[in-house]
């Protein structure tokens, strides 16, 4: 851990565009029930807190807000980042997109793996 108390990783990022995904307009929808909620925003000190992913399909890939995009009242396509490879022995992920995924990355991709057949229902109905 860093003296802030953030977790490092690696990231190798391949800045590529991403092209519109499937459950975009979805996750952007809960993203900002989130922030209306004060789950998901910019503390007093000015770090953003909260990102959300949503999987890709049914593979080990999925897509997660980038860093530092709490703050950002309603998410494009380049705040988001494709993560496609990680490896939680080594601390490392490789995404896709221009911006740098979240440091929660790999927290996520453990959850995905915890139940690889699982999919999200809405929390919201």
């Amino acid at each position: 851990m860093s003296e802030t108390g953030s977790v490092k990783f690696t990231c190798q990022q391949v800045p590529v565009e991403i092209g519109a995904f499937a459950g975009f307009a979805e996750l952007n929808e809960y993203r900002r029930k989130l922030r209306e909620l004060g789950l998901i925003g910019v503390d007093a000190n000015g770090v953003g807190f909260g990102n959300l992913s949503i999987r890709d399909g049914v593979t080990s890939r999925f897509y997660i807000t980038g860093s530092a995009t709490g703050g950002i009242s309603e998410l494009m396509l380049s705040h988001c980042a494709r993560v496609v490879a990680y490896d939680f022995a080594r601390n490392w992920l490789q995404c896709e997109g221009s911006t740098v995924a979240s440091s929660e990355s790999l927290t996520h991709a453990a959850v995905y793996e915890s139940d690889p057949n699982s999919f999200l229902s809405d929390p919201w109905s």
